[in-house]
């Protein structure tokens, strides 16, 4: 358990991974029920995936990372993290969970669901259920109450299975101890820290830049740009078409009362609720005829087709990055991310992007090119000088450890660098280095020093440059504050426990299932 959580200690990994595993359904099965449009992708244990569903999966991913990352979430980065094969392993998770769950005989009865539907705060009106906003979102995201109702039961499922399965998990006094010693040592090191940027005297030959921009020519690439021609369905331009009885406002009165115990007139209170449910409809049927026109498209040339025959204004973008179009589109990061996932020419499904329902299509793609090297001389130089520093400041630590390891001392040595010897005062694992900050290099490497192994192996890289550092302290755990922090110390292994021990049962159900993969999907999608 100790090894366990100083693998996960710091990572952030450990908590996606439940969510990695087992995802929220809530509106999980939009692609589902569109399924007829594509071909499949894999088959679990003969039960199969189809496109539109990894396709609905992708895009997901895709707009949880741009919310964590923004702008700096580019092509390089989504090829990095392998997002297709990200969206199709969850995807996979997904149907082994269910099958397991009904291997089990777990179910999920009309009043459980019922009961869980009416708990989900989307769908509440002043912590009160209500019908009419349970349809309204459910119409504007393309499903029916039926069509819900069963992703709903899926997740329920899985979460049955998940408590069967780590239900009975503890964790001991003898763990929690172990990990409290572990996570409340101390120690205090001496450091010398060469700062790259002290180095000021380096000036790149013209052979030494031409050599540079040759090996990283890649990196000065432009980015690459798309041209897109869309369609908007902006509520706002359904209102007008929008006709509420005062019999479904008195019904919608009667029926909330508990919204107006204020100093509102029912007069006041009836002119809200006829703007609120405007603004719903509106909604429906802004989302009701995007849908309509995407189903009404097969080829490129069907969408200016239908925009014309709907007396549509469809619209088209400059050239535009990753960052989005400079004008004319109000939330231009989730625009440019639906739009960046399409092929040349081909069409988006119908997107939410807040302001409105969007069909998408990229008429022009434009890579990205390598420019002159005069073009970008001065970012090279730049480079190049920064590349020299901290080689400079790498062999003058590797240099200055080396003296350490055959005896000489720091205060010694220092002089001839013209450095600064300190000392950082007794830190944690868990905690920022004094006048360092939370440099996890420098943690680890520190930890591993005793009054037995002064000196670590090798020279520690860290945020400000390199350091060279010597054991000088170290302090044990105080005892006495274990009691006030067991339950809670107690509470988080139980946590890693449960990820590990789901996860580890996971891929074994995982190697003993029968997976297969559509022939080149991951590089055709």
């Amino acid at each position: 358990m100790l090894r366990l959580m100083r693998d996960y200690a710091s990572s952030w990994l450990i908590k996606v991974i439940l969510g990695a595993i087992v995802i929220v359904f809530v509106f999980w099965g939009v692609g589902s029920f569109r399924a007829q449009k594509g071909g499949r992708v894999a088959v679990v244990n003969g039960d199969s995936i189809t496109r539109e569903e990894y396709k609905e999966e992708y895009n997901n991913l895709i707009e949880q990372l741009r919310q964590r990352f923004g702008n700096r979430l580019d092509d390089e980065m989504i090829q990095m993290l392998q997002i297709k094969n990200q969206a199709l392993n969850r995807l996979i998770d997904q149907k082994l969970l269910l099958q397991e769950a009904e291997k089990l005989n777990f179910r999920v009865s009309d009043d459980e669901l019922a009961a869980a539907i009416r708990e989900i705060k989307a769908f509440q009106t002043s912590g009160v259920f209500d019908k009419l906003i349970y349809k309204s979102i459910l119409n504007r995201y393309g499903l029916t109450p039926k069509q819900f109702e069963v992703n709903q039961k899926g997740f329920m499922l899985i979460e049955k299975l998940r408590s069967f399965l780590l239900g009975n998990l503890k964790v001991s006094d003898g763990e929690a101890m172990e990990w409290f010693k572990w996570s409340n040592a101390s120690v205090n090191i001496d450091y010398i820290l060469f700062e790259p940027g002290r180095y000021k005297d380096i000036k790149p030959s013209a052979e030494d830049i031409k050599t540079f921009f040759v090996d990283h020519k890649e990196s000065y690439k432009t980015e690459p740009m798309i041209k897109v021609r869309f369609l908007c369905f902006a509520p706002d331009n359904y209102r007008p078409k929008v006709n509420i009885s005062d019999k479904k406002i008195q019904d919608y009165y009667e029926a909330h009362q508990e919204e107006f115990k204020t100093d509102k007139t029912v007069d006041e209170a009836k002119k809200e609720i006829r703007k609120k449910l405007i603004d719903e409809e509106a909604k429906t049927l802004a989302y009701e005829e995007a849908e309509s026109v995407f189903d009404t498209i097969f080829q490129g040339d069907d969408l200016e087709k239908a925009s014309n025959e709907r007396n549509l204004k469809i619209q088209t973008t400059d050239f535009f990055t990753i960052k989005g179009p400079n004008k004319g589109i109000k939330n231009r990061e989730k625009f440019a991310s639906a739009a960046f996932n399409l092929s040349a020419m081909e069409i988006s499904d119908v997107q939410d992007l807040g302001d409105g329902y969007y069909i998408l299509q990229v008429i022009e793609k434009n890579p990205g090119e390598i420019p002159e090297l005069k073009d970008v001389k001065e970012k090279i130089i730049a480079a190049l000088i920064k590349e020299k520093q901290d080689e400079k400041a790498s062999t003058d630590a590797n240099e200055f450890l080396s003296g350490l390891k055959k005896g000489k001392l720091m205060n010694a040595q220092r002089a001839k660098y013209d450095l600064k010897l300190s000392s950082t005062g007794f830190f944690k694992r868990n905690e920022p280095v004094p006048d360092i900050g939370l440099d996890k290099g420098i943690i680890e490497a520190a930890f591993k020093l005793s009054n037995k192994i002064k000196l670590p192996e090798k020279i520690v890289k860290g945020e400000k440059g390199y350091y060279a550092i010597s054991f000088k302290e170290r302090k044990d755990a105080d005892i006495e504050g274990f009691v006030k922090e067991k339950a809670n110390i107690q509470e988080g292994l139980l946590r890693q426990k449960r990820i590990k021990t789901f996860d580890e049962w996971l891929t074994q159900i995982r190697n003993k299932s029968n997976i297969s993969i559509e022939k080149d999907f991951l590089k055709q999608s």
